[in-house]
């Protein structure tokens, strides 16, 4: 459960994180089409025709990661279950006097 809430959290913040960045990126596109179109028309249609079809692949692409990413979330919150099990499984040995004890002489 505590790794799913992570995720979800992380999930949360991850789109407002690089949102200066990408504003940056946004407002530099646009001024190197606008220079492109200056300088060249010609190529700047061509590279106006290649962005959707980069869009494209980047849709075809988050759909055939995003299974893999949910596959990826439910093994990591497996390891997470397993993991806070053992942490719980050394407390109560510890406290029950369980543990293996050294003997010197």
């Amino acid at each position: 459960m505590l790794s799913n809430v992570n995720s979800d959290v992380e999930a949360v913040w991850s789109p407002i994180v690089p949102l200066p960045t990408a504003i940056g990126v946004v407002v530099m596109l646009l001024a190197a089409i606008v220079s492109m179109t200056l300088v060249d028309p010609v190529l700047a249609g061509v590279s106006l025709l290649v962005f959707p079809a980069i869009g494209l692949l980047n849709v075809f692409y988050q759909r055939r990661l995003s299974p893999l990413a949910a596959r990826a979330q439910s093994l990591r919150a497996e390891v997470s279950d397993i993991a806070h099990e053992s942490f719980d499984g050394a407390v109560v040995v510890k406290t029950l006097g369980l543990r293996p004890t050294r003997h010197s002489g």
